[in-house]
């Protein structure tokens, strides 16, 4: 089979490999949709979220998939193994690129819940740099509030990436009290105060290892070319003036977003996260 044959050969042209580490809703399908156009890297995507994905679809459990990444598992794959590290493996062994990367959600609500990988953080970040993941990156949104809100308009409207430019808001009604992100249900202040904990353990378990770190507001908002160019350099790689293609979905006011902004507003005031509001 495919993966067998060129198995020596990948492992002695690949300079390395990628993990990026994100919450979703933070740029990162732009920062894929260029990485995946350069001719070094082979960008995978989240394809431990799509085996899942993919494996409810094959089991007739999730009915209506319509947002896998455009690199998403081969049925030959999937019949291979039902563990995902092992699906990780094969697929990071089959590229004949010179690094091959890929995402995770890395909260416990998201690709390592139990469900999916079923494990803690630390156990994975050993786990990846057994099996030779050397280059690391996280892409970390500051305001967690339109990260939020992001993901209750992308699943209100169905509508996850775009395009096209945006010309009229939807709009979402935010239940502070039972917010949800992922697989989870709480209080939005818990979970902003997840978010908090969950980068701070991030950054702890990868500050020896080689890591960039990158902001959305800081190198996708204006331009995305930004976080290219620092993943490149990063790498060591060519830029290979990779073209945009993405919009914003979202390039709103959060008053004309939030349907029942006082009462979010109210909430939000005197804590450490009522800058977000603006």
């Amino acid at each position: 089979m495919k993966y067998y044959i060129n198995l020596p050969f990948s492992k002695k042209r690949r300079k390395g490999n990628i993990a990026l580490f994100h919450l979703g809703r933070c740029g990162s399908s732009v920062l894929a949709f260029m990485l995946k156009s350069n001719p070094d890297i082979f960008w995978d995507g989240e394809n431990i979220g799509d085996f899942y994905l993919k494996k409810l679809e094959s089991e007739k459990l999730h009915g209506n998939v319509n947002h896998l990444s455009d690199i998403v598992a081969d049925v030959e794959e999937l019949k291979m193994t039902n563990n995902p590290i092992t699906f990780l493996k094969i697929r990071m062994y089959w590229t004949l690129k010179k690094y091959y990367g890929f995402e995770t959600k890395f909260s416990k609500g998201e690709h390592l819940r139990e469900e999916i990988l079923n494990i803690q953080l630390d156990d994975y970040i050993d786990l990846l740099s057994k099996i030779g993941f050397e280059n690391f990156i996280i892409l970390k949104r500051e305001n967690y509030l339109k990260q939020i809100l992001s993901y209750h308009i992308a699943e209100k409207t169905k509508i996850y990436h775009s395009t096209k430019d945006k010309t009229m808001p939807d709009t979402v009604n935010i239940d502070v009290y039972n917010c949800w992100m992922g697989s989870i249900e709480k209080p939005l202040l818990e979970i902003f105060e997840d978010m908090d904990n969950d980068y701070t353990e991030l950054n702890n378990l990868l500050k020896d290892k080689k890591l960039l770190n990158l902001t959305y507001e800081e190198d996708i908002q204006n331009d995305p070319i930004v976080a290219y160019k620092k993943v490149c350099d990063f790498l060591d790689v060519d830029y290979h003036s990779p073209k945009i293609v993405h919009k914003r979905t979202n390039p709103f006011k959060i008053e004309e977003i939030v349907e029942n902004f006082d009462e979010l507003k109210l909430y939000l005031d005197y804590t450490k996260y009522a800058w977000m509001l603006d």
